[in-house]
C-alpha cells in the first residue's frame, strides 16, 4: 500500500517541516504520533508536486477511508556496521538521510551506485526510503526509493552500495540518520 506523501507535506508544517522545501523525518514522525490521524493511501490523497492546504478534514470522508498510523518512531544513528539496519529493513522500510547532491547521483540511471558523494554526513539533505537490499556479483546494495519520480534512476529507485568500505557511515552516509515507525 502506497501512503500519501502529499498529505505529509501538506499537514506537518507546524512540526518543523517545510513542505516540498525541507524538513527532517523525525519531524514528520512526530506529527504522525501526536495527531494520531495516520496517513491516507496515495490514491485518496494524490501527490501534486507542490505545497497545498492540508486536506485531512475533508467532509467527503474519502480521505480517511483508509489510514495507517504509528504509535512512535525509533532510530539507528551513526553505525558503521549495517547489521541492525539490515534486520530493520527486513521487517519494514526505513527512512534515511543521505547526501545526494553530487551531479552523478542526480543523473543516476542504473546499476549499483558507488559514489561520488560526501560520506561524512556533514550535510545530509535528502530523505529517501530504504525498501530492501540485495547482492549482485558479490556486491551488496540497498534499494532506495527517491522522491524524484519514475524518470530518475531505475523507475524512481536506486541500488546504493551497502557496507562501510572504509567509510564511517557507509556510502553517501546512508547509515548516519535512519528512522522507522513503531506500531
Amino acid at each position: 500500500v502506497e501512503l500519501s506523501a502529499q498529505q505529509l507535506l501538506d499537514c506537518s508544517r507546524s512540526y518543523g517541516t517545510d513542505g516540498c522545501h525541507s524538513g527532517f523525518p523525525q519531524n514528520a514522525f512526530e506529527y504522525l504520533v501526536d495527531t494520531g490521524n495516520g496517513l491516507s493511501i496515495a490514491s485518496d490523497y494524490h501527490f501534486t508536486g507542490f505545497n497545498a492546504t492540508c486536506r485531512k478534514h475533508v467532509s467527503t470522508c474519502t480521505i480517511n477511508r483508509y489510514s495507517v498510523g504509528i504509535d512512535d518512531y525509533d532510530n539507528l544513528y551513526g553505525s558503521s556496521d549495517d547489521t541492525d539496519m539490515v534486520a530493520q529493513v527486513a521487517k519494514q522500510p526505513v527512512t534515511a538521510l543521505i547526501d545526494g547532491n553530487a551531479p552523478e547521483f542526480l543523473r543516476y540511471k542504473g546499476g549499483i551506485y558507488k559514489g561520488p558523494c560526501k560520506d561524512d554526513q556533514a550535510t545530509p539533505y535528502l530523505a529517501v526510503l530504504i525498501v530492501g537490499y540485495g547482492s549482485e556479483n558479490g556486491q551488496d546494495y540497498w534499494i532506495i526509493k527517491n522522491s524524484a519520480g519514475t524518470s530518475w534512476g531505475e523507475q524512481g529507485y536506486m541500488r546504493l552500495q551497502r557496507g562501510n568500505h572504509g567509510l564511517p557511515l557507509g556510502r553517501c552516509g546512508v547509515n548516519g540518520f535512519v528512522y522507522f515507525p513503531v506500531k
